[in-house]
């Protein structure tokens, strides 16, 4: 019996101790809390411009040998997981949620744009991605806008611009923004960070043709069922302007009195659907405004 209670006794000490070690231990005293040391310890990838180059060039491959499936599976895995808490630890609480919640609302669509932008680039062959780092000390500067979104973080991230170059080094913009979240890399839209001050976009005027040439989706102009195209032709003019992800933002009949309102309603739902390269001027992604003319006749295109 005597032994017994020594060893209980010594038991009791060895317990007492350790739970005064877990009450002295040091806690994380990191800008991201317990959430940096989380995603350390889930890490799949690294962070580097190699690893994201390649997955871009992975969704390339994966759309240039017909791979669709798969192409949109990867794209997926880039969305931001929704109980990440990135938009608040970056940005603060005054903005963080905001911008989840646009985010969120955005994502389906901005999905779509991204899985068009990529199965529109590879259909030109050799190419190649560029990726840049916001942090990167080499010298090379971001535009105002993303200097923007830096400014308004309450806790500095590194985040990433992507873009493919051919084989002749034209370089065309891949959307958004590319950040680190829980030991992956994600995309955020610029549709969502305009909920951050002086994060607006610049406006320029393209010539239709021009901006014809950037379409990576174009959907038909469809008239109801019966309608005799014979009485109806004519050609509806368009006043569009295209935001910096591509999307159309605002569009409008220009000569509604001159043509049949069936033809400006199917000209409107058909445009609307339409999705257009980013454009970018000196590194930073533009609005696009712009006319559009739908010629309708006999055969409508």
């Amino acid at each position: 019996m005597a032994f017994s209670r020594f060893a209980i006794a010594a038991l009791m000490l060895a317990l007492s101790g350790s739970v005064a070690l877990a009450q002295d231990a040091p806690k994380d005293s990191s800008p991201l809390g317990n959430s940096k040391s989380q995603d350390a310890l889930s890490a799949a990838v690294p962070e580097s411009e190699a690893e994201l180059r390649s997955q871009l060039e992975k969704i390339l491959d994966l759309e240039q040998h017909g791979n669709a499936k798969e192409a949109k599976n990867a794209i997926e895995a880039f969305e931001i997981p929704e109980d990440s808490g990135w938009f608040t630890r970056v940005f603060g609480a005054e903005f963080g949620t905001k911008l989840a919640a646009s985010y969120k609302l955005t994502w389906d669509n901005f999905r779509e744009m991204i899985l068009l932008q990529f199965r529109s680039d590879a259909k030109e062959k050799g190419l190649s991605v560029r990726v840049i780092d916001s942090s990167d000390p080499s010298g090379q500067s971001f535009h105002s806008m993303a200097s923007s979104v830096v400014s308004a973080m309450k806790t500095p991230t590194s985040f990433y611009m992507a873009s493919v170059v051919g084989v002749k080094g034209r370089a065309g913009p891949l959307p958004g923004l590319y950040v680190y979240v829980q030991g992956a890399f994600r995309i955020v839209s610029w549709e969502t960070l305009y909920e951050l001050p002086n994060v607006k976009p610049m406006r320029i005027r393209v010539d239709g043709n021009v901006a014809q040439s950037s379409i990576v989706h174009q959907a038909n102009p469809v008239l109801p069922p019966g309608t005799s195209i014979h009485h109806l032709q004519g050609t509806v003019m368009l006043h569009a302007v295209i935001g910096v992800d591509g999307t159309i933002q605002q569009l409008e009949v220009v000569n509604s009195s001159q043509v049949d309102p069936i033809l400006y309603k199917a000209a409107l739902e058909a445009v609307n659907q339409w999705r257009y390269k980013p454009t970018l001027v000196d590194g930073a992604p533009v609005e696009v405004d712009t006319t559009i003319y739908i010629a309708f006749s006999s055969s409508p295109r």
